[in-house]
């Protein structure tokens, strides 16, 4: 099973981290507005550790795909028995038009969660848990 997510109340901590230095590698990451590389820069994350899987989330990112910049809501990186996966995390509020979903995430080509309204229920932790382990098969 994989871990609840990490949060304040679990030990995690803000940090100023870069995302490449997270290993968040596998497209150019751009400011939105201007097109400027700024993956070297610290930006603030919240990083922990829960069961021994450790994870940084880094919100508000923008990849860089040929002409075309996708900002996501935020990289979830988990890292656990020497190996690294980086999420594209969605949560899509009442205004989101779901009609381009597939052609983005095939874009950005990152396993994907998606979240809407259950962000708010009681046990979302365990919620995704679930969502997590079935997505990386853990």
């Amino acid at each position: 099973m994989a871990p609840a997510l990490a949060s304040p109340e679990r030990g995690a901590r803000a940090l100023d981290r870069a995302p490449l230095k997270l290993g968040i590698r596998q497209h150019p990451i751009v400011d939105y507005h201007t097109g400027e590389s700024v993956g070297d820069l610290a930006v603030p994350v919240l990083v922990g550790s829960v069961a021994g899987v450790r994870q940084a989330i880094v919100p508000q990112l923008c990849f860089q795909i040929g002409t075309v910049r996708y900002p996501i809501d935020f990289a979830l990186v988990v890292v656990s028995r020497r190996r690294r996966w980086v999420i594209d995390g969605e949560v899509d509020g009442g205004a989101h038009k779901p009609c381009n979903d597939r052609y983005r995430a095939r874009q950005i080509g990152l396993p994907a969660l998606r979240f809407g309204d259950d962000v708010f229920r009681p046990d979302f932790n365990a919620h995704f848990e679930l969502r997590l382990s079935r997505l990386l098969n853990l």
